[in-house]
C-alpha cells in the first residue's frame, strides 16, 4: 500500500468519519474515486463491536473457579473435599486437589514449602494439583480435576482449549499436563494414577516456576463427551521432570477454556429431545439431560437447553400441570436421599416459575433411591438413576401433543 492510501485510510480517522456527511463529502472531494472505494470496502465489513463479539462462548462453567458451593474455610484432604467447594469441579479420584482464595488458610507445614504464596492470574481464585512424584513423600502424587461440560462436544468439531499454569515454586518442572473428555463422568473411589488416553497432551517440561504462562492446544472431538479431566495420565517412568528442591511436579491452574473453532458444525439432535415425545396425561416422562452439582440440588448450566423446553410445553398448553419427580442413587442414607431429591424437584419447579409458569400448575415429589432405573453397581447406573422425571397431571386435549419446533436442538454455543 503506498502513501497515498495510507493518507486515504488513515488521516483524521477517515474509517470512523464516513456517517458524519461533511467530513465525507471532503473525502470524496479530495480523494475521488479512492475514497468512494475506501467507504464502499468499510460499509461491507461488519461494525467492530459485532465483528470482535465472542460469537464461540467458553463452554467450561466457572472457568475461572471463583464460584463456590460451599465457602472454604481449610485445607483440603480428600477429592469431596474439593467436590463440596468448588462450583461445578470435581475430583475425579478420592485425591485432593487444592483451592486458593479468599480466606483459604494454607497449613503451616505446607505454606513453608511455597503452597499459595503465588497471586491469582486473574480474579481472586485458582486450583492446584500434584502431578509428579509417586516415589516422593508427598501423599496424592497424582490428582484431577473434572467438570461437566455447558454442551457435550460435537462429533468432527475443533476445538481450542487453553488454561494459565504456574509451578509451585522450589516443585519439579516436568510434562505430561494431559487434558481427557469422556462421555460418562470419570469416577475413581481411590487414589490411583488415571491412564485414560488425552485428547491433548503438553508433552514437553513445563518450567514456569512461581509465574503464570498460558498453555493452548487444538483438537478435533470424536465423541459427544460431556466431561472434561485435567491431570498427568502417564506415570512417572514415562514423564520428563527436572531436579528441584522439592521432589514432586505441582501446577497451579486457572482461566481454562474450551471452544470451537471454524467452521461450525450442527449440534446432533439427541434421541431423548423433547420435541420426539409424545404428550398425553397420565404420561411420566423422564428428563435425560437435566443435571446437578455433585451431590447438591443447583442446576448446572448443561440443564438449560431441555429446561427450555419444558417452559415451551408448557406455554404451549396453558392448562397443563405436571408432577416434578426427583431421584436420587443409592449413595448414602434413604433419608438423606429423600431430601436431596426433593430440593432437586424444587430446583426445576424453581426454574419453571422464574420463567413465568405458574406455581399454580407445578407439584414436587421426592422419591430418593426408592425407584431406580438402571444397577447402581456402577457409575453409569447411578448416573442414569440420578433423574428429573415429570408427569402430566393434566393437559388441553386440542393442544399440540409435541414440543414446538421452534425449540432448538443445541445452544449454538
Amino acid at each position: 500500500m503506498n502513501f497515498f492510501w495510507y493518507k486515504v485510510i488513515f488521516e483524521k480517522g477517515a474509517l470512523c468519519t464516513f456517517i458524519d456527511k461533511q467530513k465525507m463529502k471532503k473525502l470524496i472531494y479530495h480523494y475521488g474515486r479512492y475514497a468512494f472505494l475506501v467507504l464502499v470496502f468499510v460499509t461491507i465489513l461488519p461494525p467492530k463491536n459485532i465483528a470482535q463479539k465472542e460469537k464461540y462462548e467458553n463452554i467450561i462453567p466457572n472457568p475461572g473457579f471463583e464460584q463456590y458451593s460451599t465457602y472454604p474455610i481449610g485445607w483440603f484432604y480428600t477429592g469431596r473435599h474439593f467436590s463440596r467447594v468448588q462450583k461445578y469441579w470435581f475430583s475425579a479420584t478420592n485425591t485432593s486437589p487444592d483451592v486458593y482464595g479468599p480466606n483459604v488458610l494454607v497449613p503451616k507445614s505446607w505454606k513453608e514449602k511455597g503452597f499459595g504464596e503465588i497471586k491469582p492470574n486473574k480474579g481472586e481464585s485458582f486450583v492446584g494439583i500434584t502431578t509428579f512424584g509417586c516415589a516422593s513423600e508427598k501423599p496424592h502424587c497424582k490428582e484431577y480435576i473434572e467438570v461437566q461440560l455447558k454442551e457435550p462436544l460435537v462429533p468432527g468439531q475443533n476445538y481450542t482449549i487453553s488454561m494459565d499454569v504456574a509451578q509451585l515454586r522450589n516443585s519439579r518442572p516436568v510434562s505430561n499436563l494431559g487434558v481427557v473428555v469422556s462421555e460418562e463422568r470419570v469416577l475413581h473411589r481411590n487414589e490411583d494414577c488415571l491412564l485414560n488416553s488425552p485428547v491433548v497432551n503438553f508433552s514437553k517440561v513445563i518450567d514456569s516456576r512461581n509465574r503464570w504462562t498460558r498453555l493452548r492446544s487444538k483438537f478435533v472431538a470424536r465423541e459427544a463427551a460431556q466431561y472434561m479431566v485435567i491431570g498427568n495420565f502417564f506415570r512417572d517412568d514415562q514423564t520428563q521432570s527436572r531436579p528441584a528442591k522439592l521432589d514432586f511436579g505441582y501446577f497451579y491452574l486457572d482461566n481454562i477454556e474450551l471452544k470451537k473453532v471454524p467452521p461450525i458444525l450442527p449440534v446432533p439432535v439427541d434421541k431423548n429431545d423433547l420435541r420426539f415425545v409424545t404428550l398425553r396425561q397420565n404420561k411420566l416422562i423422564v428428563l435425560h439431560n437435566i443435571y446437578f452439582e455433585f451431590d447438591k440440588a443447583d442446576l448446572h448450566p448443561g440443564s438449560e437447553k431441555e429446561l427450555q423446553q419444558l417452559v415451551a410445553i408448557m406455554e404451549n398448553d396453558p392448562m397443563m400441570e405436571i408432577e416434578i419427580i426427583g431421584h436420587t442413587d443409592d449413595m448414602g442414607t434413604q433419608e438423606y436421599n429423600l431430601k436431596l431429591s426433593t430440593l432437586r424437584a424444587r430446583a426445576v419447579k424453581k426454574y419453571l416459575i422464574e420463567n413465568n409458569i405458574s406455581s399454580t400448575r407445578l407439584v414436587i415429589t421426592g422419591k430418593g433411591n426408592a425407584e431406580p432405573m438402571a444397577t447402581n453397581a456402577t457409575e453409569a447406573g447411578r448416573q442414569k438413576n440420578r433423574r428429573i422425571e415429570f408427569r402430566i397431571l393434566k393437559m388441553n386435549k386440542n393442544a399440540a401433543n409435541k414440543v414446538s419446533g421452534s425449540i432448538i436442538s443445541g445452544s449454538g454455543l
